[in-house]
């Protein structure tokens, strides 16, 4: 993570939801960070960003945010894109909700960081973190 600084918002990127209609661990992981990055402070909103994967389930964006809920995030900050199917339908919707200007971190798993800043990069003036 880069040094802190002035952030518009903390995207948090889906990924598939339980059988059950919950958060999968994974998803749990990345909404945790996120709350945990608003509490402290990091940037005043948290968006949750992913679509209905599994028909009859709630979207990626909808589970995480419920989890959120969960550990004491306020309606108040949470945003959803609950439209995207990748993280290139992620990026470019999440532009369109905070603008090209927003500064931003993302938050996803590991083995995806890369891949994410490198297609939320060209979205966002500042680039992505």
């Amino acid at each position: 993570m880069e040094p802190e600084r002035a952030l518009d918002a903390i995207v948090v990127l889906g990924c598939p939801v339980s059988r059950d209609g919950r958060a999968s661990s994974s998803l749990t992981r990345r909404a945790a960070l996120g709350v945990s990055l608003f509490l402290s402070g990091r940037a005043p909103r948290v968006v949750f960003s992913g679509g209905v994967t599994r028909r009859g389930l709630p979207s990626e964006a909808a589970a995480a945010a419920e989890t959120a809920r969960g550990l004491g995030l306020p309606d108040t900050a949470i945003a959803l894109e609950d439209r995207s199917h990748s993280t290139e339908e992620n990026a470019r919707l999440v532009a369109e909700l905070l603008g090209h200007a927003a500064r931003i971190v993302i938050v996803t798993d590991d083995y995806h960081v890369r891949r994410a800043r490198w297609i939320f990069g060209p979205h966002f003036a500042h680039g992505a973190s």
